[in-house]
């Protein structure tokens, strides 16, 4: 396993995120990614853009919305390559009636265009659009070509079945990684993030947590957020070689 890899991925997430914590980025003062409305916080962008400036930074955001975190993390940045997946359901200022149920809620299950039409427009506004591939789609209908390349910035914003969505891409993981999970104030999400790692054997060499005291913190961490570095062991990496890996990419 390279140790120097993994030390280097501690140190960028630490320094990210202290350097978030005073609400400095390449982006702090751009307005345009800043003030561009998500459902997030501007201490969030700022760890995104922080991060993503690793060299050969290959970069995943599951769950993009309109686009605000993905920005983020694409502005001024050179990455290798940057995916994104969304199937655009979500929608906190829409809403929207159950025929059979008539219940309202925030999740259209036809999808709501107007969110996945400002997605394409805020990149197309920054000259992002040709910085990263979408996938616009459910995030377990991806297929098994779309991404290319072993991510090692990982950014999960889907707030359910967070184990299956782990072990679904678990292979375009590199052997180290840093998984950034948000929504982490929810229990149900921190047991499923801790049941992948435990499940997986791997070893989480290095974690930062923050909670927040709502569910919307505009001035903090929107709704808690957890920064790990994640290192798949040796063992575990000769076993994948040689068996078969099902419900994966």
């Amino acid at each position: 396993m390279n140790e120097e890899k993994t030390n280097k991925l501690i140190e960028l997430a630490t320094k990210s995120y202290e350097n978030s914590q005073r609400n400095l980025s390449k982006i702090a003062n751009d307005w345009r990614v800043m003030d561009q409305y998500s459902v997030s916080s501007k201490k969030f962008k700022n760890l995104l853009s922080n991060l993503c400036s690793l060299e050969n930074c290959c970069y995943l955001e599951l769950g993009c919305f309109r686009g605000g975190t993905l920005t983020a993390a694409l502005m001024q940045n050179k990455l290798l390559a940057a995916y994104a997946v969304d199937n655009f359901t979500y929608n906190p200022l829409g809403q929207h009636k159950d025929p059979e149920t008539g219940k309202i809620s925030s999740y259209n299950p036809d999808g709501w265009p107007n969110v996945k039409l400002n997605l394409i427009e805020n990149l197309e506004k920054l000259s992002l659009d040709k910085s990263v591939k979408v996938f616009m789609g459910d995030w377990d209908k991806i297929s098994p070509t779309f991404i290319k390349h072993k991510l090692n910035i990982i950014h999960l914003d889907i707030p359910h079945k967070t184990n299956d969505i782990l072990n679904f891409y678990d292979n375009k993981f590199d052997d180290v990684f840093i998984l950034v999970v948000t929504n982490y104030n929810e229990r149900e999400i921190r047991e499923d993030v801790d049941k992948y790692i435990s499940d997986k054997k791997y070893e989480v060499k290095h974690k930062i947590t923050t909670y927040s005291a709502s569910n919307a913190d505009t001035e903090g961490w929107w709704n808690g957020v957890s920064v790990m570095v994640i290192q798949k062991q040796n063992e575990v990496l000769n076993e994948k070689k040689v068996s078969n890996q099902p419900n994966q990419l």
